[in-house]
């Protein structure tokens, strides 16, 4: 894993579509001059996906230069000039060579026991290429609407793995917002007993670790993509998990690729409109 410094900045956009890309600047004298941006601009709807565009068109144009080796990546993108930094390896002897003042290296071997990176919100540690979380809610007194919104609200999982976790958490907060209410006024106890059950039980996140190596892929292994859906009266979800088969298909492996999940709306929906 490794970091593009000033990603976007490095893609020129075509010179017809510069036009779209204007921006009005005040200068010192007050005087307000019309720019045109040259390169991909942030927080445009299309940037992520033209950016990520890019890198594959310069793996499809260059690609056969870079085989498996750090140094051959490197050099690729600097061509383009996306710069690699924030290393992080899942094997020390990818970095014995790498500077650090060059490549800003994320974290330093040998890895400490309590070596920890975080990135996107998780955990992970690189050598056993696993997520694992780190949750430590505070202990809340007087719970009140705004208090158990916001420690909800910390609770971040992108791919989906603390699912059935996250689901309780959603189910939690229809039942705070059901009887309207007020943010600061202490909840009644039904729903503090629920809450204080879920809160007390969220250390024992720390103890899951997720794997996400999805296994070797060589060609002469069989790949099946498992999707699982279900509805209720009260939530929906899907998961979908990649198993990979050996020639005998004796030998197996499974991963979690993603999972959904949400709320039914107060507004009554039947079960097939659900699933």
């Amino acid at each position: 894993m490794a970091d593009i410094g000033k990603m976007f900045r490095q893609i020129l956009v075509d010179a017809r579509d510069c036009n779209y890309q204007r921006i009005l600047w005040c200068s010192p004298d007050n005087n307000v001059v019309a720019y045109r941006l040259l390169t991909l601009a942030y927080n445009t709807t299309c940037a992520l996906h033209l950016a990520n565009k890019v890198i594959k068109q310069l793996a499809h144009d260059q690609g056969i230069q870079a085989k498996e080796k750090r140094q051959q990546v490197s050099q690729l993108l600097e061509s383009s000039g996306f710069h690699l930094r924030k290393w992080v390896p899942n094997d020390s002897e990818l970095l014995e060579d790498c500077p650090s003042e060059k490549h800003e290296r994320a974290i330093e071997f040998p890895l400490a026991e309590a070596a920890q990176l975080k990135d996107l919100g998780l955990f992970c540690d690189p050598e056993s290429v696993a997520f694992h979380f780190k949750v430590t809610p505070p202990s809340v007194k007087t719970p009140t609407k705004s208090i158990v919104l916001s420690l909800i609200a910390k609770l971040y999982d992108s791919m989906g793995c603390l699912t059935p976790v996250m689901l309780v958490a959603m189910l939690l907060m229809q039942e705070l917002w059901l009887p309207k209410l007020d943010w600061d006024k202490k909840l009644p106890n039904d729903l503090q007993i629920l809450w204080s059950d879920y809160h007390n039980t969220l250390e024992k996140l720390e103890s899951l670790k997720v794997p996400r190596l999805t296994g070797q892929l060589p060609e002469n292994l069989n790949y099946e993509l498992h999707g699982f859906a279900y509805a209720s009266s009260k939530a929906y979800s899907t998961s979908v998990y990649l198993n990979i088969l050996s020639g005998d298909l004796n030998n197996y492996h499974i991963s979690l690729l993603k999972a959904e999940s949400k709320v039914v709306p107060l507004k009554y929906l039947l079960i097939p409109r659900l699933e």
